[in-house]
């Protein structure tokens, strides 16, 4: 499998609540982003795929754990990990740090989708190296 990714982010006020702490639903968000550019870092990019391929990313499922808070001004690093290509999807993990301390942990399945049929389909040979380096 490839190597963890990493992406940096800052909180900002509009990530946060008015105690400012990060509001529970923006560390998907954060996840987003961050699976985002992994994907680009290894040559996948999501708008050349609906449009050359017909075909997209979407999350089926994810499983949130929240272990600490964020604060506004907090800068955070979401190390992102594909640890499973399998069928029609793969599954990536996530956690966000706060230096080294643990923020939360977001695991994630994201199906591939015929945007026509709006079906699942395989994982192809190509899509499956670069997933695996």
């Amino acid at each position: 499998m490839p190597k963890q990714h990493t992406y940096d982010l800052k909180v900002f006020v509009e990530n946060t609540d008015a105690g400012g702490v990060v509001y529970h639903a923006n560390y998907l968000k954060f996840a987003e982003r961050a699976r985002t550019e992994y994907c680009n870092s290894i040559g996948i990019y999501g708008r050349r795929m609906m449009e050359d391929e017909g075909i997209a990313f979407v999350v089926s499922s994810q499983n949130v754990k929240y272990v600490r808070p964020a604060f506004l001004e907090d800068v955070l690093q979401v190390r992102s990990t594909i640890v499973q290509v399998k069928g029609a999807s793969f599954i990536v993990e996530q956690d966000i740090y706060r230096g080294d301390t643990l923020i939360a942990q977001i695991v994630s399945k994201v199906a591939i989708m015929d945007m026509r049929t709006g079906r699942p389909v395989r994982v192809g040979e190509e899509l499956a190296a670069k997933f695996s380096g």
